[in-house]
């Protein structure tokens, strides 16, 4: 991450006001580096996809933002495409998708990382865009920092428990090879002792001597058997007695990797050991193969009997062919091998040994092969014919050859030290290469079986070899390059396994095992690999991918690329296992607890095994629980078609018989038990952590909600799953649903208690959910309904209804209807649960009126509501209803008297001026609405201090001046003559103000017969 950084913003022009402000926010978090993006305005379309390769060829990162029309964008396809395959050959080139709106990801983007979780975008929620943006950023400089230098991943480490003895086991398996090089390989390099490795170098001089004596015909097959059987005693015997201080430090790295070939291929390209050239006379044959017409019928007429010249020149055409091998030149040799067969087609075993020995050197085994995977066997078949040939003159001893067994074995080890070379230098891995793995090696599953098919046609036919016929039943039981298993079902209590083609995987497997004890039971001193060698070989492999795949998944994580299917990565390895124990049995015959059982259980049942591998330890859900709390297959396993409930029970089966699987499914449920409620509580404390803060950090609500149900409903299942001790998961529930928890499931709408709109959107009806809870609960686990109910009604007046008041501003007119819902709603609240003080706010709000005011007092002493769209006066009745002690209509009067009056007051010390030569008509016209006002007050409670102000200003004490004056300075008793426009006999008001006061008693009587105090 040094210099000047190139960042590839892919998006559609919906999108590029989040790409721009995204680039402003990268450039934030790079600095003090400098950053270079692309920018595609002003670009001729002709000359954009060359730019545009050109800069994507030296950019670190390409990021895709997303949304649900990223792909018909104008070249967003191309960019995607190529930033993907410029990737493979660039490793520095980091790849990031960022959702900018909720949306798909595309399949060629699906196995890179994302910026956001799952759910969450930069323009969805507008309050956290900032956070969203800086989120994506920050992913940009971990991507930026993580990026490899190569492609490839390193050297896999694999430590597998040798001991000593498997060594010496497997060393000499290979003792009986005619070709020993690849042998002496591995001991020198094992070996560091000089006076033991002076024996390996002594052995292999004897051995390099022998095959020149051979080349040359300077020795009988019989001399060379028993010459070579002191040597290969010699070596059996080194083997034998080989012991640990002898080696190297590192000697089981080295086994690995030259034997197994488990970490990487490092056998050398041998030469084709030679071929024994025979020594015998050349028999002449005295029969040959006439020509058959196409009407005449095989008969023994169609045996003919060599002309002289054709006996010579068959004599000479074999003594030219065995010339031509001394000297090396094989296509000489086989030309006058061939001219022999070609133009005289004599019965003779020997001919086609020639034939056979001096095609192989010519053509070379490892082209042969190559041939036939390339789809042309025309070389192959040559090499089977001859065999063929040879082998049925022989039996019918028509110039028979000693040295030809021998020289079949070697032909046969020849192809099949070819073939090896060819397998191992494949790079696929069934185990490591899924997901975007799988990519980066060739499809080599047609290559492989064409190297299966040979290896059964060349054991067949030439000679079987045991080296490839052990690697083909590694490979086909799942331990090497290729998954051969599509599925595998349980049936009637047994594993039935579908291979991934239109072949009999089993067969095969047990044809390559008959073939391997044939070779033993049919050649003397012939060592092969017993059934245990060869489980524990696959039990090997499969422990090595199982490491390397822990150790892959590790380095993805450090290069930020998700590229390994972990689950499909699995399976095959369980499915692997599976057939290594249908194959070999499970149990080891040495009692070493090689279990391909414990193998595949430690993957799918980590939890309940003892000292588990630490490379086992993948964090996959195998099981969950379903909706009644029992034991389940994870939903993601649906998609591989794996059936991991009903393969671990016959696993256990198997193992441990009925009663084990009685004892160990109460373990697993516990096991998934544990997990599941460590993930509720994961879950639920994540949301506490996103709730708590009050800025941008803030997790949306809606999130938060939804998490929250779906920790509501894993409560029940829990519940479900162990009744007898999840009564504290219900109490949980009941919190969270009372709104004691985070958020409130309930409303009033406003009238009619209700679920929350939000939940049922999100698919959870909160009142049927209660029931469910109280359904399913065992009697005296659950509190009564009573406090249910005042626990939800307290906590909505408290957390919704006060909350909600208390942000209202007193007298400001728009909040007025959120203040109506909210008295509508706590007299909602107050039928829920029974509590008083749900009335007293509402009456306390309606009386004394500390947001806005409700009820409004006529100059006819009459009550009259404020607003037409509500009526604060029905529920005064219905309080007064409710507890008319406690809400009496009087203490109404009372309370909303006083506040009108002083609104009166209020009004007539600001609006009018208390200097008498300044109040014109409007004043007049002002103060005469107040003492009519005032008069309307005193009738709806009679209270002598509301007459004050009217009898003051009558009597001429007051502001304005109510009587006529003559020539502007007398004054009289007659009323003003502006109070005629107005309406208004100051006299006779004056004398109506102390009717009132005068009549107060009556008037008070009148007021507490209307309110129902005086019967």
């Amino acid at each position: 991450m040094s210099g000047i950084l190139h960042i590839f913003l892919s998006f559609n022009t919906p999108d590029s006001g989040a790409a721009a402000d995204l680039q402003k926010q990268i450039t934030l978090v790079f600095q003090p580096k400098s950053v270079v993006f692309w920018n595609r305005d002003d670009l001729p379309p002709e000359d954009y996809r060359v730019q545009a390769k050109a800069f994507l060829e030296k950019a670190d990162l390409f990021i895709a933002v997303l949304s649900m029309d990223f792909e018909i964008g104008q070249h967003v396809h191309w960019e995607v495409t190529t930033a993907v395959e410029i990737q493979k050959s660039r490793p520095s080139l980091q790849i990031l998708t960022a959702q900018a709106r909720v949306s798909a990801t595309p399949f060629s983007l699906a196995a890179f990382d994302t910026a956001l979780p799952p759910g969450e975008a930069i323009e969805n929620n507008k309050d956290y865009r900032d956070r969203q943006l800086k989120r994506v950023a920050d992913k940009a400089k971990l991507m930026v920092a993580a990026a490899p230098r190569t492609n490839d991943l390193p050297e896999f480490s694999i430590d597998l428990p040798l001991t000593i003895e498997d060594v010496r086991e497997r060393l000499q398996a290979q003792t009986d090879r005619i070709n020993h090089a690849p042998l002496l390989t591995i001991l020198k390099r094992m070996v560091e002792n000089v006076t033991t490795k002076r024996v390996i170098l002594d052995v292999e001089e004897k051995f390099k001597q022998l095959r020149e004596l051979t080349r040359l015909s300077k020795i009988t097959f019989a001399e060379l058997e028993e010459k070579a059987t002191p040597a290969q005693i010699d070596l059996q015997h080194f083997i034998t007695h080989l012991q640990e201080d002898a080696f190297v430090h590192n000697w089981k790295q080295v086994f690995i990797r030259d034997y197994f070939h488990f970490v990487t291929s490092s056998r050398e390209t041998s030469t084709i050991p030679p071929f024994f050239v025979p020594v015998d006379d050349v028999a002449i044959p005295e029969t040959l193969n006439l020509p058959v017409g196409p009407r005449e019928q095989e008969s023994l007429e169609q045996i003919g009997l060599l002309s002289f010249e054709q006996k010579s020149d068959f004599r000479r055409s074999l003594l030219l062919a065995k010339d031509a091998l001394a000297v090396n030149n094989f296509s000489a040799a086989y030309a006058h091998c061939d001219h022999a067969r070609t133009r005289i087609d004599p019965q003779s075993a020997q001919l086609y040994e020639y034939l056979l020995i001096t095609f192989v050197q010519q053509e070379k085994p490892l082209r042969i092969l190559q041939e036939a995977v390339n789809g042309n066997e025309r070389l192959l078949n040559y090499v089977l014919l001859f065999a063929g040939r040879y082998r049925d003159y022989q039996q019918q001893n028509k110039c028979t050859s000693s040295t030809g067994p021998h020289n079949l074995a070697i032909a046969s080890e020849a192809l099949s030290d070819a073939a090896l070379r060819m397998y191992h230098s494949i790079p696929n891995d069934a185990v490591r290469h899924t997901g975007k793995h799988a990519d980066s090696v060739p499809e080599s599953r047609k290559a492989l079986r064409i190297i299966l098919d040979s290896t059964l046609k060349v054991g067949r036919l030439v000679s079987p070899s045991e080296e490839l016929l052990e690697a083909a039943v590694i490979e086909s039981c799942g331990g090497g390059k290729c998954h051969w298993l599509k599925r595998v079902d349980v049936v009637k209590g047994h594993f039935q396994f579908m291979p991934d083609g239109h072949f009999d995987l089993l067969g095969e497997i047990q044809e390559l095992l008959d073939l391997l004890e044939s070779m033993e039971a049919n050649e003397s001193g012939k060592i092969v690999k017993q059934s245990g060698l060869l489980r524990e070989d696959l039990f090997f492999s499969l422990l090595a991918k199982r490491q390397g795949l822990y150790q892959q998944i590790q380095e993805d994580k450090k290069r930020l690329r998700p590229f390994t299917d972990q689950r499909e990565s699995v399976i095959r390895f369980v499915y692997a296992c599976l057939m290594g124990a249908e194959i070999f049995g499970d149990k080891d015959q040495r009692g070493r607890d090689l279990s391909f059982y414990r193998l595949a259980l430690e993957y799918l049942l980590p939890g309940l095994l003892v000292a588990p591998d630490q490379s086992a330890q993948i964090p996959l859900r195998w099981f969950d629980l379903d909706t009644n709390g029992a034991v389940t297959a994870h939903p993601d396993c649906a998609a591989y078609e794996f059936d991991v409930q009903a393969i671990v029970e016959k696993i256990i089966r198997d193992h441990a018989g009925q009663a084990g699987w009685m004892q160990v499914r109460p373990n697993i449920k516990e096991s998934v038990y544990l997990l599941f409620t460590a993930d509720i509580e994961a879950d639920y404390e994540e949301v506490k952590n996103g709730l708590q803060w009050t800025d941008f950090r803030r997790m949306d609500e809606q999130e938060a909600r939804r998490r929250l149900i779906s920790c509501i409903r894993r409560w029940v299942i829990a519940y479900r799953a162990y009744p007898e001790r999840g009564a504290t998961f219900l109490h949980k529930c009941l919190h969270e649903l009372s709104g004691s928890g985070f958020m409130l499931w309930f409303t009033h709408n406003p009238d009619n208690f209700q679920s929350h709109p939000d939940s049922i959107e999100l698919g959870l009806d909160t009142r049927a959910a209660l029931k469910t809870i109280y359904d399913i609960a065992a009697p005296g686990q659950l509190e009564s309904e009573e406090l249910l109910r005042k626990c939800i009604a307290d906590n909505l007046f408290d957390k919704h209804i006060l909350a909600n008041y208390n942000k209202i501003k007193p007298g400001k007119e728009a909040q007025r209807s959120e203040a109506v819902r909210l008295l509508r709603e706590a007299m909602s609240n107050y039928r829920l649960y029974p509590d008083q003080r749900y009335l007293d706010f509402i009456f306390r709000e309606l009386t004394e009126e500390l947001k806005f005011c409700w009820i409004d007092i006529t100059k006819e002493g009459m009550e009259a509501p404020f607003t037409q769209d509500f009526n604060p006066l029905q529920i005064i009745r219905e309080l007064h209803e409710i507890l008319p002690d406690r809400y009496g209509l009087l203490q109404v009067r009372e309370r909303i008297a006083i506040r009108r009056h002083a609104n009166q007051i209020e009004r007539y010390f600001l609006e009018i001026s208390e200097f008498k030569h300044e109040n014109r008509r409007p004043e007049r016209e002002v103060a005469i609405d107040i003492l009519r006002n005032i008069k309307g007050i005193y009738k709806y409670l009679p209270k002598e201090e509301f007459l004050e102000l009217p009898l003051r200003e009558l009597h001429g004490r007051g502001r304005i001046r109510w009587n006529a004056l003559l020539f502007g300075f007398f004054p009289l008793k007659e009323n003003h003559y502006e109070n005629k426009f107005l309406g208004f006999e100051y006299k006779f008001e004056r004398f109506d103000f102390r009717r009132l006061l005068d009549n107060q008693y009556e008037e008070m009587q009148r007021v507490l017969r209307e309110t129902g105090d005086l019967k």
